[in-house]
């Protein structure tokens, strides 16, 4: 089982592989909004910014802060793919290690968590996005047994930066 399992696997992995966004992507800023715990009884309203660099490769780095009103806080940085769908649709899929700083706000369990998105946007037109995430943030086990990990959902704006 574990076999075919990891067969059907390779087989939507390669399905992907011709609509990879192989184009130049803009060094780009995204502006965002939503709700941390968005999957738990306890939510509050989170922000967040994140710097993606210019590539014309694979995948794009990124940086990225978020923070809550709850006073958690997170910066990372990480890595995207950009799998484009259309013309204008895009689905956007990221990962970033980083420091999370709980304050009042979540025990998740460290200071080291991992932040994931998967992210569904729209273009604008001039490289303006409009966007939706799911994101999740954990330890990864790091501590064990407590990582509670925590969802947030964002509704983002990117633009690019510099020359178009």
């Amino acid at each position: 089982m574990t076999s075919l399992l990891r067969l059907a696997r390779l087989g939507w992995i390669l399905a992907l592989v011709p609509v990879l966004s192989w184009g130049r992507e803009p060094a780009r800023m995204t502006l965002g909004t939503g709700l941390l715990g968005v999957l738990d009884n306890d939510r509050t309203l989170a922000f967040s910014a994140d710097y993606r660099f210019a590539v014309s490769g694979l995948f794009q780095p990124r940086v990225l802060a978020s923070w809550a009103t709850d006073g958690s806080r997170f910066a990372g940085v990480g890595l995207l793919l950009n799998l484009d769908l259309d013309d204008r649709w895009r689905l956007t899929l990221g990962t970033a290690p980083g420091y999370y700083e709980r304050n009042r706000g979540r025990d998740l369990g460290s200071t080291v968590e991992f932040h994931s998105t998967a992210e569904i946007s729209y273009d604008l037109g001039g490289k303006r996005r409009i966007a939706l995430s799911l994101g999740h943030t954990s330890n990864g086990g790091l501590r064990g047994d407590h990582n509670p990990g925590t969802e947030t959902l964002m509704l983002s704006w990117s633009a690019p930066l510099g020359r178009k």
